[in-house]
């Protein structure tokens, strides 16, 4: 479905209720959580729907909606315009390859092990596979 409205609606048409329909989603389920439930009004902490307001919260709320948020979901969204979301799906698989990468970089981890590796030639090839056989089919 999103790739055929990829090819004719702007992004950010096809992004907003994506996106409402996750904060939607999400906070219903947040208010019938038994064990944690989140409060819809009263105030602004830890426990509330809006708690990323609070100025504890709020720069690690912005970071996760525009790092992630924007520039990782929407760019994703934005590639089904010029690829099919078979190749998108196939090439997410490499997260933990390039986040093991990140954390030795920015010096929070050690670097990626052996098998690691292993895994990163491994999915690579099966991306060219993926790639190959999807351009046969046009």
């Amino acid at each position: 479905i999103g790739r055929k409205l990829r090819l004719w609606m702007p992004l950010f048409m096809y992004n907003f209720p994506v996106v409402g329909f996750a904060f939607i989603t999400s906070t219903i389920f947040a208010l019938l959580d038994p064990l944690n439930p989140a409060h819809l009004l009263g105030g602004v902490s830890s426990t509330f729907v809006f708690g990323f307001l609070d100025p504890k919260y709020f720069l690690l709320a912005f970071y996760l909606g525009a790092g992630p948020g924007i520039c990782g979901h929407t760019i994703l969204n934005g590639l089904l315009k010029y690829t099919t979301p078979l190749v998108i799906s196939t090439a997410l698989l490499f997260e933990p390859l390039f986040g093991s990468l990140m954390g030795y970089f920015l010096g929070f981890q050690s670097p990626p092990r052996k098998w690691t590796w292993i895994g990163g030639v491994i999915l690579l090839c099966g991306l060219q596979f993926v790639v190959r056989s999807d351009s046969m089919k046009k």
